[in-house]
């Protein structure tokens, strides 16, 4: 997976409701319907923030919020 793709993934999860409502009914399939990768998928379910920066690189200017 590139890492595009889960920066995608991420700002279109911020922005989308539905998206977001559907992950927060079902964040696994969701995340794995996006295409992000069992590594990744373990980061954000446990709010890795500085793993998932660290993925991305430090220019990606984003914000990473832990859903619950």
């Amino acid at each position: 997976m590139t890492n595009d793709k889960l920066k995608d993934f991420l700002k279109r999860l911020a922005q989308d409701p539905s998206l977001k409502k559907r992950y927060l009914a079902d964040p696994k399939q969701v995340m794995t319907e996006n295409g992000i990768d069992a590594a990744h998928q373990d980061m954000i379910l446990n709010g890795d923030s500085a793993g998932i920066s660290k993925v991305l690189g430090s220019t990606d200017a984003i914000c990473i919020t832990h859903i619950n």
